[in-house]
């Protein structure tokens, strides 16, 4: 089927993101899907990144400031999403490119099946250069509820119905904010998978998800989102946490960075004392305890 003539409004969040930035608008303007507004939500830039954007005369373009990057990036979806126009929503980042058929394809599903409040696909990840490293393949929708993290991930078009019964991005859960929102949207609507790559996730040091620091964060926010939203019982919960917390001990240990390690064990444990029957669990702590005491101060943390 042709696509229907729907207006379609993308959210392009950005701070300081000059270096990719006209990579990311140029792939929304290209789409092989005309019909769509895009909304530069900036978060108080000072790169260059206003000026990219003020290159561009395609009226479908408009910026809004997000003042002082208030509340961050909930706030900016937030903030863009209030000022959309569009029946179809979604949003993206500043480092991050569209496929030139991806809005295309969601927009058919959403015309074909009524019913299917929200389509999403598959995605490229690449490195700073834009290099595939790997396809990301999104889970199922009967998987939704069970997963432990966000299911569906970066390509995605919601109806606004969906938004307006969902309601807005709740701001306390950041930097997981969006694994919330496809909870919430999962426990009243229905969503169809395009099995297939649309979408360019770049992973770099410089980026929100490219920081070890902000996945350790989003790891263990997870846990106490799906709590909240009683997908897991307070049991599941304390279980899920001595799983991270072992294997994220596991981890430091096999690195050399032993400071963390004995209270990651213990937390494991304390827990889940399940894991007192696992003698790695004991070697590690053991080792690192020793390594401490042995190297001193001059441990990496």
């Amino acid at each position: 089927m042709e696509p229907s003539g729907k207006l379609v409004s993308i959210v392009l969040t950005t701070l300081n993101g000059a270096r990719y930035l006209r990579e990311s608008i140029d792939s929304c303007l290209q789409q092989t899907y005309q019909n769509l507004e895009l909304i530069v939500v900036d978060g108080g830039s000072t790169d260059g990144t206003l000026e990219i954007v003020a290159t561009y005369t395609d009226p479908r373009v408009r910026v809004i400031h997000q003042e002082n990057n208030a509340v961050k990036l909930p706030g900016s979806i937030n903030l863009g999403l209030a000022n959309a126009r569009g029946e179809y929503l979604t949003w993206t980042q500043d480092d991050c490119i569209y496929d030139a058929r991806a809005i295309e394809a969601m927009v058919q599903v959403l015309e074909s099946y009524p019913s299917i409040g929200q389509a999403y696909a598959d995605y490229w990840i690449t490195d700073a250069d834009g290099t595939v490293t790997r396809t990301h393949r999104a889970l199922e929708p009967d998987e939704f509820l069970t997963a432990k993290a966000d299911p569906v991930g970066v390509c995605f078009l919601i109806r606004r119905s969906v938004r307006d019964a969902v309601g807005k991005h709740d701001v306390s859960t950041y930097p997981t904010q969006d694994a919330d929102y496809r909870w919430r949207i999962a426990l009243q609507f229905a969503s169809f998978h395009i099995q297939e790559p649309l979408y360019y996730w770049r992973v770099h040091p410089y980026s929100l998800t490219g920081s070890w620091a902000t996945w350790l964060v989003q790891a263990r926010n997870d846990i106490h989102v799906r709590l909240k939203l009683g997908l897991i019982t307070p049991r599941q919960a304390r279980l899920d946490h001595a799983e991270f917390n072992i294997a994220y001990a596991f981890e430091q240990y096999q690195k050399g960075r032993y400071k963390q390690v004995p209270g990651l064990v213990l937390s494991g444990l304390r827990n889940d004392p399940r894991y007192g029957m696992n003698r790695g669990v004991w070697s590690i702590l053991i080792r690192s305890l020793v390594a401490r005491s042995t190297i001193g101060p001059s441990v990496h943390a």
